[in-house]
């Protein structure tokens, strides 16, 4: 069983992949300017979403 603080490490780690990942993707496209922001603004939602789902503790909505 992962400790908090490795949980936490874990879940930061994992939220940079797929920033860094997403990234990558969005800069090779060749599209316009404006989707690839729409790309970007969407891998930053995508990281914001991971980082605040990980905060809701879901054992409180099953008791």
């Amino acid at each position: 069983m992962l400790t908090a603080q490795a949980k936490k490490r874990t879940l930061l780690i994992g939220i940079m992949l797929i920033s860094i990942a997403g990234f990558s993707v969005v800069d090779t496209l060749d599209v316009n300017l404006t989707l690839k922001l729409y790309g970007l603004l969407g891998m930053c939602q995508i990281g914001f979403l991971l980082f605040f789902l990980s905060r809701i503790s879901f054992r409180s909505f099953l008791k």
